[in-house]
């Protein structure tokens, strides 16, 4: 199976985070912040929803996740949704992480709707 972009922006994030970080993220800031596509994916985890079911679909469009490692366990996050060529909305993000893979602090960066 040949991964869009979306698709391989998205598995090399999870790979750099670990599922655990990303879901720690979501779980921060989901009543931080009026993404959409945050509360979205919160909803999906919440179902039981696999997070690479969630990334990986075939489709040009879906969720979408790229990050960035600025130093030991600070990470720049870019994630949203893009529903269609001209819908969706994300955001990115500064997360502070601890060790043990718990948020620590998040500062938010620019955030975008279409």
């Amino acid at each position: 199976m040949m991964l869009t972009t979306r698709e391989i922006h998205a598995k090399r994030a999870l790979a750099l985070l670990g599922t655990d970080r990303f879901t720690s993220f979501i779980r921060f800031v989901q009543g931080d912040t009026d993404c959409i596509a945050v509360r979205l994916m919160s909803e999906k985890l919440s179902a039981g929803s696999d997070i690479y079911e969630i990334f990986l679909t075939g489709e040009e469009f879906g969720f979408t996740l790229s990050s960035t490692p600025i130093e030991e366990n600070l990470f720049q996050i870019e994630f949203g949704c893009q529903a269609g060529p001209l819908a969706g909305d994300g955001g990115e993000w500064k997360v502070q992480y601890n060790p043990d893979g718990s948020v620590s602090k998040v500062v938010p960066g620019s955030m975008w709707i279409a």
